[in-house]
């Protein structure tokens, strides 16, 4: 086996939930406590070296303060996505698990999907990386319909704090392009799966929340990610950024939930349809016996109406009512944040005049 067949292996099985859980720790503890200590890192450097005093942050539009905060959320989001991809890896695996207990599905369809679930080869994992990387890396480029000139491209006028973020930046780019990569190519697994179900229980749509849960899931990452990226908006230079972002991770926490649900729609809808089919055809000749008199007829017919009626209203979407309001309320994260984090500069304004 040659070097670089080691090497497409390598990543084809590499999993960063393996690493939470080495320490013994959840994705989402881990993500947290990595996020606080690249604050701790960041605050306790700029104190060694005498660049932390209250006077720097009394203007909250000073370069400092940009620079500096610009620093510690672009590492927190690093961090966070890091995290992400480990929690979409476990709920991937819970997925799985409430999957093999579906008598609809076949264990070798499973086991088929298992084996594409997060493992990709080497030349599309360097391809989503790079992407990510070179983007982020011209992200700065987005300043300039508001601050009119490609300063932040000299590095003659860098502070250490912006050396920082725009060593920090291009990584993120990259982790972002992984994290939605991973979140796309897997829905899609799921797509293809739920069209290989043998039936679908029209009584019981409820059995195939595995489903609608792996999008939800879907979903709240990525809208996590937004909602932490839009403090970033403190900054009128970042706007078009932070805008651009927010439209971007809408669309694709809208795929993230839908994917994963599609071909299950297209099962439900066609079984739905197949069995009011059925149940219209028998419907006449109810009509004929009742005419004729015969015994229970008028039973009969009244159950087949009754059970027209309730397969035709069938949801052909799987997707529950309170499930679309969870949704909806994840849409407001980014809004909320963005709340929070005004009336959070605000109260540090009034503390430091």
């Amino acid at each position: 086996m040659s070097v670089l067949q080691r090497l497409d292996r390598s990543f084809k099985n590499a999993r960063a939930l393996h690493l939470f859980q080495r320490v013994g720790v959840s994705p989402l503890k881990g993500g947290i406590a990595l996020c606080a200590g690249w604050i701790f890192l960041v605050v306790l450097v700029e104190l060694l070296f005498g660049r932390l005093h209250v006077d720097r942050f009394r203007d909250p539009t000073s370069g400092f303060s940009i620079e500096f905060t610009m620093a510690l959320m672009l590492g927190v989001l690093t961090f966070y996505i890091f995290a992400a991809i480990a929690g979409h890896e476990e709920r991937t695996r819970k997925t799985v698990a409430a999957l093999r207990e579906m008598e609809e599905l076949s264990v070798s369809d499973i086991d088929e999907t298992v084996a594409h679930l997060g493992r990709y080869p080497l030349w599309r994992f360097l391809l989503v990386a790079i992407s990510g990387f070179v983007i982020a890396l011209l992200a700065p480029l987005a300043e300039f319909p508001i601050v009119g000139n490609y300063e932040a491209f000299n590095p003659l006028l860098w502070s250490p704090e912006v050396f920082v973020h725009r060593i920090v930046g291009p990584f993120l780019g990259a982790g972002l392009f992984l994290l939605l990569h991973a979140i796309v190519a897997d829905s899609v697994r799921f797509w293809l799966l739920a069209r290989k179900l043998r039936m679908i229980e029209l009584s019981h749509i409820g059995r195939y929340a595995p489903f609608t849960e792996q999008g939800l899931s879907n979903a709240v990452i990525i809208l996590g990610f937004v909602s932490m990226f839009t403090f970033l908006a403190f900054a009128d230079r970042y706007l078009f950024l932070v805008g651009s972002v927010i439209l971007y991770g809408g669309v694709a926490a809208l795929l993230g939930l839908f994917l994963p649900v599609l071909g299950l729609h297209g099962r439900i809808r066609d079984a739905r349809n197949a069995e009011a089919d059925w149940f219209r055809k028998q419907i006449p000749a109810a009509r004929m016996r009742v005419k004729r008199g015969a015994p229970g007829a008028v039973h009969e017919l009244a159950g087949l109406l009754a059970c027209l009626r309730d397969t035709e209203n069938v949801s052909a979407w799987p997707i529950a009512q309170g499930g679309l309001t969870r949704f909806g309320l994840f849409l407001l994260i980014p809004l909320g944040s963005w709340a929070g984090g005004a009336l959070v500069e605000r109260l540090i304004d009034s503390a430091l005049s």
